[in-house]
């Protein structure tokens, strides 16, 4: 963890200033499991271990270096990160359960190139249409029960996006169920080496733009069908959302229309008064929720609302050209670059089937095909 590294490296020091062959010991410790204690009890266990080691050096290496039962004792009474290692035996059997479909679970860090694994916030989690990746580590609550449960609550936000279809969209369906023209549904059909997703992104002048807004109606769709198909959990989720975004400092992202959308749509957090506008989307995205919709009412959404909100963010100083990434929760967004990179093959497969059938006569929708090929 980044942000345990200041630290962890004083905590070194100091092993060192004592005895420098205590080093190798304190090395081997971190590797044990020292690693996930917070800074303050890593201290008290450093100092535990010194004390050890100037009444008998052996029994403070052995303490140091986690090998003796006392030592691994005090860790597991301390311990408050959690690690994914831990409880990925319990989430996979719980997305299996909930979606019928054998999924996995990565570290963030297993993002692909581009993805920014590497970049993005610790606490956060990303999902390609198949696979999960969370933390490798979290150490956000002072316990470890506190830890455990803020996996569980990434798991269940994001594991709606695999349930609920979010990268099923199909741009043949979004034009047969919602056939007013628009100039951004009008395009030609998909291309080579791109989804439906982001061929349909693309078609708008600004493509970030477009992602932000398909993400915030994209995670209002999925709270409903959560809240419609598991109300109790529904419920939990609305509340621990509505504590994360209080909790959170407001920023300039945060402020802006794109995030007091998020919040009215995304979060439920209800309509501004001071805002007509927002209002009027609020209104648009009830009136289109009414029954179960599929994905595409949420592109369709985009389609008729990117025009008002580019307006606002303009209106608001916003510069379009350098948009900076919208504020969401734990980072959450459905990402259409990350979906294409990784099914790539699966799906330039599925584009070659479906015209291969349209050529022999079959009126066929390409996600059916990639569903039937998956």
């Amino acid at each position: 963890d980044p942000r345990k590294r200041l630290w962890q490296t004083l905590a070194l020091g100091q092993v060192a200033q004592t005895e420098f062959q205590m080093i190798d010991a304190f090395l081997e410790g971190m590797a044990a499991g020292l690693g996930l204690l917070s800074r303050g009890t890593l201290e008290r266990f450093i100092d535990a271990a010194i004390n050890r080691w100037q009444r008998q050096r052996r029994s403070g290496i052995e303490f140091l270096a986690l090998r003796s039962r006392e030592a691994r004792e005090w860790l597991a009474l301390h311990q408050t990160t959690a690690t994914l290692a831990q409880v990925r035996p319990a989430l996979l059997r719980y997305l299996q359960a909930r979606t019928g479909r054998t999924l996995n679970i990565y570290a963030l860090g297993r993002l692909p190139a581009g993805a920014g694994g590497t970049e993005i916030a610790v606490d956060t989690v990303r999902c390609d249409g198949t696979n999960l990746y969370l933390p490798d580590q979290i150490s956000t609550a002072a316990t470890l029960a506190g830890n455990v449960a803020l996996y569980w609550q990434l798991a269940r936000l994001e594991c709606g996006v695999i349930e609920f279809d979010s990268f099923g969209f199909d741009l043949k369906k979004l034009r047969r169920r919602y056939p007013v023209p628009r100039a951004s549904t009008t395009g030609p059909m998909v291309a080579a080496g791109r989804s439906d997703l982001q061929q349909f992104l693309g078609q708008f002048p600004n493509f970030d733009l477009a992602a932000d807004l398909f993400t915030i109606y994209e995670h209002g769709r999925l709270r409903r069908l959560t809240a419609l198909r598991y109300p109790g959990l529904g419920r939990r989720l609305d509340r621990q959302m509505k504590g994360v975004v209080e909790q959170q400092p407001r920023g300039r992202t945060a402020d802006d229309f794109r995030g007091q959308l998020y919040r009215s749509i995304a979060l439920d957090a209800g309509v501004c008064p001071a805002s007509e506008t927002l209002n009027h989307l609020c209104r648009i995205f009830e009136a289109q929720m009414l029954e179960r919709p599929a994905v595409e009412a949420s592109g369709d959404l985009v389609a008729r609302t990117y025009g008002i909100v580019a307006a606002e963010l303009m209106a608001q100083g916003v510069d379009l050209e350098h948009l900076p990434p919208m504020a969401t929760p734990y980072n959450r967004r459905v990402d259409a670059n990350l979906h294409a990179t990784v099914h790539h093959d699966a799906l330039e497969l599925a584009r070659k089937v479906t015209e291969l059938l349209g050529r022999a006569g079959f009126d066929c929708f390409g996600s059916d095909v990639r569903h039937s090929l998956a």
